[in-house]
């Protein structure tokens, strides 16, 4: 169990749920390897700006391999499946490699790709529900908090006896509800357990807020089945090995994609000064023979 309570600057403090002690003693450790790689990920150490970034450019591949595809059907039905021209031109070689690396990584690749906007965007859409449920609930004006987190979650408990709780969110600015600790849970079944939603407990009183468990919008839902279908970690360390290799194709997708197109531009620039100077040539020479 953790609890999350918010410093005066609005910095989260994580507690531990068995001590009431602050995790690490209160003291800020710098990120690890795996922390920073996910704040690159995930919003480019930009914060929400870098999160819409990233939705974008999410979207933008998502686009690219729907076109792909459109592109690559009409040769599909006239060669064998897997078929590299390599005799004939090193670029034709290396368009085969992508095609092939592309449509066989295609529908991996849209899932990963939707799912990476639904997590880059996973901010406004919690602030959007979260602005919507707090014109719901019953305004509660506290100076001071009468209940501790841990009597918020026994409430939270008898609400739902058959969740799993892990959180609760002290009450105040975002994430949390002014007057309420909302105390996040999960189902425990095989498919629901990457469901969450929160109740609302009164901060004043300990109750519930009448509602029991607050129901999640579809948009919200559709963001906790992403998140696994992103990261690839509902099926233990094999599924995530397949994932790196699928990463590795991806990337090497991209990556002659690019080298394509530089050599697309290449061959363009090489070309235009023939284009340029062949017509006026010819009709010099068709002049010089009249």
């Amino acid at each position: 169990m953790v609890y999350l309570g918010r410093m005066g600057g609005g910095r989260p403090l994580l507690f531990d749920g068995q001590s009431g002690l602050p995790k690490d003693a209160g003291q800020s450790k710098p990120p690890g390897i795996t922390g920073l790689l996910l704040a690159l990920h995930g919003e480019l150490f930009a914060g929400l700006p870098g999160q819409l970034f990233i939705a974008g450019v999410g979207l933008t591949a998502l686009l690219s391999v729907i076109s792909g595809i459109m592109v690559y059907a009409p040769f599909a039905g006239s060669r064998p499946f897997g078929d590299i021209r390599g005799g004939r031109s090193r670029r034709l070689a290396w368009l085969d490699r992508h095609n092939v690396m592309g449509i066989s990584s295609a529908a991996w690749l849209s899932v990963v790709t939707a799912t990476g906007c639904m997590n880059a965007i996973e901010r406004p859409l919690f602030n959007a529900w979260r602005n919507e449920i707090s014109q719901t609930l019953p305004s509660v004006e506290a100076k001071a908090l009468t209940i501790g987190p841990d009597q918020a979650l026994a409430s939270a408990r008898r609400v739902a006896p058959d969740m799993r709780f892990e959180t609760v969110i002290f009450p105040g600015r975002a994430p949390g509800i002014p007057g309420y600790y909302l105390v996040w849970g999960s189902g425990t079944t095989t498919l629901t357990k990457r469901l969450t939603a929160p109740v609302a407990v009164n901060a004043l009183t300990g109750q519930q807020n009448g509602i029991g468990v607050l129901l999640m919008p579809w948009y919200l839902r559709l963001l906790d089945m992403s998140r696994p279908l992103h990261f690839g970690d509902y099926g233990g360390m094999p599924l995530k090995v397949l994932w790196a290799l699928l990463d590795v194709i991806a990337i090497a997708v991209l990556g002659s994609g690019v080298y394509l197109w530089f050599g697309k531009r290449k061959r363009a620039g090489c070309n235009a000064p023939r284009e340029l100077y062949s017509a006026p040539q010819s009709v010099d020479l068709l002049k010089a023979t009249e």
